[in-house]
């Protein structure tokens, strides 16, 4: 993805930031999970790809040891480094690996752009009201509220509402509704800004945060 983003120039446009995901879980057995999962992935690496992908999550494992000498919430070091590094405090673990941030509906709308200058046709507010299969052979025939178009593939672009094709996935996967708050910084964080994307783990629920950058 970051590699497609600098190809197309449209760092810029999209906010790309290369950083680090940290990942702060508040709860005993929130930490417990991601912990029994951080070692299945470890369990299943091949030889060749263990080196790579622990050196990625190298916090990790730091912090995986501290937990493993002795209860984490007695654990003055956990504490202390977890508030230098990622000024929190009150955690069980944390998980950090490479990651980025960037605007999501700015690289979408960058993507069109660049598609249309090389001879897409977008057709907006035209609603797919059928598909079929034409005959026996590979295509397909799509009929929208402005006529039928024919083509050979078909992405199905249902997010959240993807149960209305496949009832199996009822109640599997459903739309959900999201909440973005935006705070101005304080005079610290204005300062110092985070080096890295925080996501609270409560352990059936989440909260997210990215500090942006200021010379956006």
């Amino acid at each position: 993805m970051i590699r497609f983003i600098k190809e197309n120039d449209l760092a810029d446009v999209v906010e790309l930031v290369e950083t680090r995901a940290v990942d702060l879980y508040m709860t005993e057995n929130a930490w417990k999970e991601a912990s029994g999962s951080f070692d299945a992935c470890l369990a299943h690496l091949k030889t060749q790809d263990l080196a790579q992908w622990t050196a990625r999550m190298q916090r990790m494992n730091k912090f995986a040891q501290l937990d493993a000498q002795k209860n984490v919430e007695e654990s003055n070091e956990l504490t202390s480094l977890l508030e230098q590094s990622f000024r929190f405090s009150n955690t069980y673990g944390v998980i950090s690996y490479p990651a980025c941030t960037l605007w999501a509906y700015k690289l979408a709308a960058g993507i069109i752009d660049k598609v249309i200058d090389v001879g897409l046709r977008v057709s907006a507010h035209t609603p797919a009201l059928k598909i079929s299969p034409v005959g026996d052979g590979p295509e397909w025939l799509v009929k929208t509220s402005r006529g039928s178009i024919k083509c050979r593939r078909i992405f199905h672009a249902t997010n959240g509402y993807v149960s209305s094709l496949l009832p199996e996935l009822a109640g599997k996967v459903v739309p959900t509704k999201g909440h973005v708050v935006v705070l101005q910084p304080s005079p610290k964080y204005a300062a110092e800004p985070l080096d890295h994307s925080a996501g609270v783990q409560w352990g059936e629920d989440f909260d997210y945060m990215i500090q942006r950058p200021s010379k956006w």
